[in-house]
């Protein structure tokens, strides 16, 4: 039938239906002329042939009548057939778009979409979830479960999940590990159970979304809180109008300021006066040049007590390079400082009298022969004997005896000018640096008074002592260049002149004649 139609349709549905009753015409009067042959012997009897075309005529126009219907239906068919053909193949072609739209979607997704039968076996599963199960191709995964891809334990808690989602008919969220790549990564996952339009069960959807880098994330977080929290460091962040906004417990101990009584504030509520205008504009311009600031800080506590900060400043950027904050981390070296000036102190001073010792009355004393010598003026040096001191020591203890050089160093320190220095150099000894002398005879004085102030009698603990003091005086610059060692032993020299002359007394070298020291 299929054919026929098919070959009328090719031909004309009309066309045939006159050259069938046509031919069919033809053939009816051949009959009848072979009928009339038959029964007259004549090929064309008139009465015969009368009766005989009109009859063909009559049944030519019935089967006219009957073919021209009959072939109109089946052009209907035929028409009918097509349509449904038609219609068919775009009812495909929509659904084979749809699963390509849906496919799309589902795979456009950055995280895994999987869907299941109420036995777990999956019906339906994106790129990402094929990817991370070890395939390809989706379609791969289709009829398979969870046994199939991953370990008992895991595909087991899975299945478990499911199931409870099933039965509870709610929706699950959760974070899990799920293995995929020959790794396991953290992930933020979703369940809910999939119902007809009946409300009838018939599966599970899921959505599972890679939060490992979150996880990561998470916990430098919490380091960074952790340290911000229990460090041994101050820190102070400020936002970039140099406000306050948050400070750690250790900055609170170290300042005494908490949170509240900071916030919003600037961070010069700390200042304590010793770091002048310039000390500060060179910090920001550096701060602002390089993007981090090292020094040290003299700042000031709640309670008024000043402290010293090692201290870092960094500048934070956003995303438009422009400043975002400002943090500072810091430590109090107020002890640490302290130590330090002490043992520089200690260096440069003796421990009992806290005079200078024998370096930095070296170091004062090559300053003040450069000054001499550019200003034409003179120096002197007073080497210093306690005579008698020996005795008090012996007779009275070592603990009189310090005290005796104590009082002994207050005392000749008060009758020098500020400009000059005194130091100790031995047990008993001292030496005294005069700068900025006009003549020799200007030092005169000083040592007249050196002699009687030594020599005046002292009771300590109720030991009444006396003792007086040999001192021998030289002068530079002299005619020859010398060493500052070199002048001293001068002046020591006439110190020792001055106690074989009989103590109390002082003298003075004198360099000029004849090259030799002359005693005066």
């Amino acid at each position: 039938m299929n054919k026929i139609v098919a070959f009328l349709a090719k031909l004309g549905y009309w066309p045939f239906v006159v050259l069938f009753t046509i031919t069919t015409l033809i053939i009816s009067e051949l009959l009848v002329v072979l009928h009339s042959y038959l029964l007259t012997g004549d090929f064309f009897d008139k009465n015969l042939l009368i009766a005989g075309f009109t009859i063909p005529i009559i049944v030519g126009f019935i089967v006219f009548g009957l073919i021209a219907f009959l072939i109109r239906h089946l052009h209907e068919l035929e028409n009918e057939k097509n349509k449904t053909i038609a219609l068919q193949k775009d009812t495909e072609e929509k659904l084979r778009k749809s699963e390509n739209y849906q496919r799309a979607i589902l795979d456009s997704f950055p995280f895994l979409v999987w869907l299941k039968d109420t036995e777990s076996n999956f019906l339906a599963v994106n790129k990402p979830f094929a990817k991370a199960a070890g395939f390809n191709n989706p379609s791969k995964i289709i009829g398979k479960n969870d046994l199939d891809f991953f370990s008992k334990d895991l595909a087991n808690a899975y299945r478990a999940d499911d199931k409870e989602v099933m039965k509870s008919l709610e929706k699950k969220e959760l974070e899990e590990l799920v293995e995929g790549e020959g790794e396991r990564r953290w992930h933020q996952t979703y369940k809910a159970p999939i119902l007809d339009e009946e409300g009838n069960l018939f599966g599970t959807v899921g959505f599972a979304r890679d939060i490992t880098q979150d996880k990561d994330s998470e916990e430098k977080l919490k380091l960074s809180a952790s340290v911000f929290t229990y460090t041994h460091e101050g820190i102070l962040i400020s936002d970039a109008d140099n406000n306050i906004v948050d400070v750690n417990e250790a900055f609170t101990t170290i300042t005494g300021y908490s949170h509240t009584d900071v916030y919003g504030k600037n961070p010069r509520v700390l200042k304590s006066g010793r770091n002048d205008k310039k000390f500060y504009a060179d910090l920001w311009a550096s701060l602002h040049k390089e993007g981090v600031w090292k020094g040290e800080i003299w700042n000031r506590k709640k309670n008024g007590e000043e402290y010293v900060e090692n201290v870092t400043i960094s500048i934070v950027y956003g995303d438009n390079k422009a400043v975002q904050n400002y943090i500072s981390i810091f430590t109090d070296i107020t002890i640490e400082k302290r130590q330090h000036q002490e043992l520089e102190h200690n260096a440069h001073y003796d421990v009992l009298t806290n005079l200078p010792n024998r370096m930095l009355f070296s170091d004062r004393m090559k300053q003040a022969i450069v000054q001499a010598i550019r200003n034409n003026k003179l120096i002197a040096v007073a080497y210093i004997d306690i005579d008698g001191f020996k005795q008090v020591n012996d007779t009275c203890g070592h603990t009189i005896g310090d005290k005796l050089l104590i009082l002994l160093a207050q005392k000749m320190t008060n009758l020098l000018r500020q400009s000059d220095t005194i130091s100790r150099v031995g047990g008993d000894e001292f030496i005294a640096l005069f700068v900025n002398i006009s003549n020799q005879d200007n030092i005169i004085p000083f040592l007249n008074r050196l002699v009687d102030t030594v020599s005046q009698p002292i009771t300590i603990d109720s030991f009444s002592i006396n003792v007086s003091a040999s001192i021998g005086v030289t002068f530079y610059p002299q005619n020859e260049k010398l060493e500052d060692e070199q002048i001293i032993r001068q002046a020591d020299q006439a110190m020792y002149r001055a106690k074989m002359s009989g103590k109390n007394r002082y003298v003075i070298f004198d360099s000029k004649k004849e090259g030799r020291g002359v005693f005066t």
